[in-house]
């Protein structure tokens, strides 16, 4: 995934993964965190763009802070 981020200055960059083990893999009673959220590596952003590889049947957030427009 490549994330357009041209015409504002980015100065912090953090993300979470949800990536199961294999694609049936679900939470249970037994195993409530069977599947649970970990901490996304992200790299820097270069030329106005931030690339990130995600797990297949993965579902990612990603928080940037923009530097104010003044």
């Amino acid at each position: 995934v490549v994330l357009d981020l041209r015409g504002r200055a980015v100065t912090a960059v953090t993300g979470r993964v949800l990536a199961p083990s294999e694609a049936a893999a679900h939470n249970t009673a037994e195993q409530p965190s069977a599947v649970a959220p970990t901490e996304l590596a992200l790299g820097e952003v270069s030329e106005g763009s931030l690339t990130i590889t995600l797990p297949p049947h993965s579902f990612a957030t990603v928080s940037l802070t923009l530097e104010s427009i003044d």
